[in-house]
């Protein structure tokens, strides 16, 4: 029996062994040998090293838990220490370490679960191990001391030997994610960013449900596939699970800067599913593979798994014309499980257009997973799993069949991951028409095919978020109200939406990016003033006059609502308080509207027109809209989410109990209590003996202690309640916590240990990066650039740059500016020398005190001769080197076109956006005007 199958948990039998004396005495003789050889390779950098660096000792625990002190190296932030620190100086001394017999090259960690095992068989903790190599490489399935104590059961010189070679390798790999996003796009597909733990508990969950699951698997060779059929695309789309196979997804997740939590691929998930079927005495139907090797299979599962019933077996060659027979034949047998092992898409396909019909609970495409069971296709060693070289062992026993996708077809996926990256790859959207084309479709007006959603208004007072947080981004259920409208208005279907911001809108486009979740062309407008937004969208609607569905983002419809307001071309009204019908900010309009609507028109004048060309109102319950206009409404809006559809109250992928919804991503105590309806969203963590619900929503981030109780109350992302807290009625969000009931607004010091945010930290490495090439500039100028400057002073000319004190950011809660000095050259781009003139600012770069790309210098004066508007825009934006080009790019810096340009790269940097720039910038270095 394959050992990949049989042996992946270990019983407490196969781990009673002892350490092979001679073997360990020969360890340590390697372990001596390699680090005297590579102290003595690095005699003279370590020296130099030592010099520059610090030496720091960090007390551990080593073999028989004897305490002593790990060496490393400390540099300082320069350029000599960034240097050091990029070739790895920082852990050169641990060879000292080896060399008096407290550490090994390879070994279970000092400071992690293989003390246990250190202590247990008397082995030195090493540098490396196989589990450090495993979560470089996502395979991390097992715990950490099943795979550390089964790597000194077969531990050898030549076992380290390779072990240390592939950690040597797979430190180019990143270190394992502390955050993660939940879901992961690469190219045209987006799969669900789960551990293997997390995917065994959803397969859980899917087999306690009615309705039937369809699981797809996708690797670089799929994804090529999906580039270029549509259908295919749709069909992942509507998949309940999209997981990612191989190696290749994993890097390409890690260039995107979205890594995988796991590699989750379907060869290492079939012998967890099959305990979890073993477990429950499920069954399970197989369909694929040549003749007689799914008869293989059900030999293998019925010798390992003797309680998964096998109730049907059949190869996977058959024609189109016979597809209904064999789903037939699934049905009859009613399978708990099916396994379709076709290839793809053709697997993926059959599961799709028959998924109603076959009667299974889980319907899994599996590609060659059969001929690996079965034996008929060895799977690759170990050590090439760990590295990620299992394709060219697969390679190498299939030539002639994989040369094409390994070879070819390796290097298209990455090309696309690249382009990706770079911001010039363009998706193929899957439209939600193309997701939910199974189901009946609305009637709608044809024509009807484009919003316009204006996120323009802050939140109201009273809320506990700072002064320009746009209500879009204010919490409505699992997700932010525009996220809500997003769904709603791609479900009608809208094709292409207009989103007009002002406050915050990298906020806005970082939560809805271009659409591509849901399937819609966003376009995007910037409005200077929130009170008078429309502006932006005059001449965006000259051609023929269209219906066009306006909306404001502080107000959540209903899907139906959208549907009735479209039919009949009206406005949404809603009874206040005073029994007085008042408009919602949402209309169906014609077009031409938008092209006669007043420059500086508002909202109240917006309305005041539609009500002229529009006599029909529809009056909306409560039930189907939530307009935020303060605390209380805000709160009564959750409590209309917490009772949506489930497909609105959470995505597919969170975990249904009976009190409500909870993120994979999120923590719950076993010994904690929640009354449902309550939301528990990712990143939060809830401790022993906390009481949540009912009525409770919890963002994102967010941790409450032991004691503790949140009823009826919404607790913003990154908020920290500390224990025996009684939190009802209320909205929370970091230190400031408001008691809408009560209507007390309380801001605590973060020191008192009951309300603090929680915000990540982790290394700039752009920034880092852009310091390192523009240290590499400023070394390659120095011949040429010191003689000029040596000619300006000979001559009595100035340096052809000046020191001048600039606004580097505003505090957001005084408005204090913060300034700081910067070498700004008085000449711009119409020197002589465009090079000497920004060589100053170059070295401005090389420091760190500003940026390749990013908005212009200001003085104190030039800022506030800005907009309030375009002040909160730029406070959180970097100085940088080059920037947006204006239409007049000289004189003064707090000129409209100026700023215009700079709010301009605040909404639309990026990759593309740093390519326009640079080649402008090019340009006019080689050809100054």
């Amino acid at each position: 029996m394959n050992t990949w199958l049989s042996g992946h948990q270990p019983t407490s039998e196969d781990l009673d062994f002892s350490l092979d004396q001679e073997v360990e005495k020969r360890l340590r003789q390697m372990d001596v040998v390699l680090a005297i050889l590579g102290l003595t390779m690095l005699a003279l950098p370590l020296g130099l090293a030592l010099l520059f660096g610090k030496i720091v000792r960090e007390p551990q625990q080593g073999r028989n838990r004897e305490s002593f002190d790990r060496l490393s190296m400390v540099f300082s932030s320069n350029m000599i220490g960034m240097g050091f620190r990029f070739l790895g100086a920082e852990h050169w001394l641990v060879m000292i370490n080896i060399l008096r017999g407290e550490m090994a090259w390879i070994g279970p960690c000092s400071n992690s679960n293989g003390v246990g095992a250190a202590a247990a068989f008397k082995v030195r903790p090493g540098i490396a191990n196989p589990w450090t190599i495993r979560q470089r490489t996502a395979s991390d399935f097992a715990s950490e001391q099943t795979v550390i104590l089964n790597y000194l059961k077969h531990r050898s010189p030549r076992q380290s030997f390779g072990i240390l070679i592939r950690a040597a390798m797979t430190a180019l790999f990143p270190s394992a994610p502390l955050e993660v996003q939940p879901r992961v796009k690469i190219c045209d597909v987006e799969f669900d960013n789960l551990s293997m733990r997390q995917a065994i508990r959803h397969l859980e969950h899917m087999l306690d449900e009615q309705q039937t699951h369809q699981i797809c698997f996708v690797n670089p060779a799929c994804i090529n596939i999906a580039s270029g059929v549509e259908f295919y695309r749709r069909i992942l789309a509507r998949a309940s699970m999209v997981l990612p196979d191989g190696i290749g997804t994993k890097i390409a997740a890690d260039l995107l800067g979205t890594p995988l939590r796991q590699n989750v691929n379907g060869t290492d998930l079939f012998p967890r599913l099959c305990d979890l079927l073993n477990q429950r005495s499920a069954s399970l139907f197989l369909l694929g593979g040549q003749q007689g090797v799914a008869e293989k299979v059900a030999k293998v599962i019925e010798d390992r798994w003797p309680n998964v019933r096998i109730v049907g077996v059949r190869d996977g060659f058959f024609s189109t014309s016979q597809e209904g027979e064999v789903a037939e034949q699934v049905r009859v047998s009613q399978a708990d499980v099916l396994l379709v092992a076709r290839g793809v898409p053709m697997q993926d396909i059959f599961i799709d257009r028959y998924l109603d019909f076959l009667g299974v609970k889980i319907a899994m495409g599996v590609g060659g997973l059969f001929d690996f069971v079965s034996g008929r296709i060895n799977r690759a060693p170990d050590w090439m799993r760990e590295m990620g070289l299992e394709w060219i062992y697969r390679f190498l026993q299939e030539p002639g069949r994989m040369w094409s996708r390994y070879l070819v077809g390796n290097f298209t996926f990455l090309a696309r991951v690249i382009a990706q990256r770079a911001g010039m790859r363009r998706s193929a959207n899957v439209t939600q028409k193309s997701v939910a084309e199974s189901q009946a479709p609305v009637q709608l007006n044809p024509e009807q095919s484009r919003a316009v959603i204006f996120a323009t208004t802050a939140s109201p007072r009273g809320i506990p978020v700072h002064d320009d947080f746009p209500a879009a981004l204010l919490p409505l259920g699992s997700s932010t109200i525009i996220e809500q409208l997003m769904t709603q208005l791609s479900a009608i279907p809208i094709k292409e939406i207009d989103i007009v911001v002002s406050l915050n809108p990298e906020g806005l486009r970082g939560v809805l990016g271009n659409g591509e979740r849901w399937g819609v062309k966003l376009n995007w407008h910037l409005a200077k003033d929130p009170q008078r937004p429309y502006e932006a969208l005059r001449g965006q609607y000259s051609g023929r006059d269209t219906p066009v569905l306006v909306g404001h983002a502080d107000c959540w419809l209903s899907e139906m609502a959208m549907n009735e307001l479209i039919e009949g071309e009206a406005m949404a009204m809603q009874v206040d308080a005073q029994d007085r019908l008042a408009w919602l900010g949402w209309a169906s309009i014609n077009s031409s509207l938008l092209k006669v609507l007043s420059q500086h028109a508002t909202k109240s004048e917006l309305e005041a027109l539609i009500s002229s060309t529009h006599p029909h109102r529809t009056i909306l319950n409560a039930g189907d809209c939530a307009l935020v206009q303060g605390p209380e409404s805000l709160l009564k809006a959750q409590d209309l989410a917490l009772g949506l559809p489930s497909a609105l109250l959470a995505p597919a992928t969170w975990i249904q109990f009976p009190w409500g919804y909870m993120s994979p991503e999120a923590y719950l105590s076993s010994d904690a209590e929640v009354v449902g309806p309550t939301i528990v969203g990712p990143g939060c963590m809830i401790m022993d003996g906390a009481k949540i619900g009912p009525n409770a929503v919890l963002t994102k981030n967010v941790v409450v202690s032991h004691g503790t109780k949140v009823s009826h109350s919404i607790v913003m992302p990154g908020s920290f309640l500390s224990h025996d807290l009684d939190v009802d009625g209320s909205i929370v969000n970091a230190e400031a916590v408001l008691n809408v009931r009560l209507n007390v607004r309380t801001v605590l010091e973060a020191s008192e240990g009951v309300l603090l945010g929680l915000k990540g930290t982790s290394p700039d490495l752009k920034r880092y990066l852009g310091q390192l090439l523009a240290m590499a500039c400023v070394a390659g100028l120095q011949p040429v650039v010191l003689p000029y400057l040596m000619m300006r002073h000979l001559l009595g000319k100035p340096l052809p740059w000046r020191n001048q004190t600039v606004v580097t950011g505003r505090d957001p809660h005084s408005r204090k500016l913060y300034t700081g000095l910067m070498r700004c050259s008085p000449m711009g781009l119409e020197h002589p020398i465009p090079v000497m003139a920004h060589f100053g600012a170059l070295l401005d770069v090389a420091q760190g005190v500003r940026r390749w790309f990013g908005v212009r210098p200001r003085h104190p004066n030039e800022w506030y001769s800005l907009s309030h508007e375009w002040q909160g825009l730029l406070a959180g934006a970097p100085i940088g080197l080059m920037h947006s080009s204006a239409w007049k790019d000289v004189g003064d810096q707090g000129s409209e076109s100026i700023g215009a340009a700079d709010v301009f790269y605040v909404v639309q940097h990026g990759s593309a956006e740093y390519f326009r720039i640079s080649i402008k910038a090019l340009k006019r270095f080689v050809r100054p005007r």
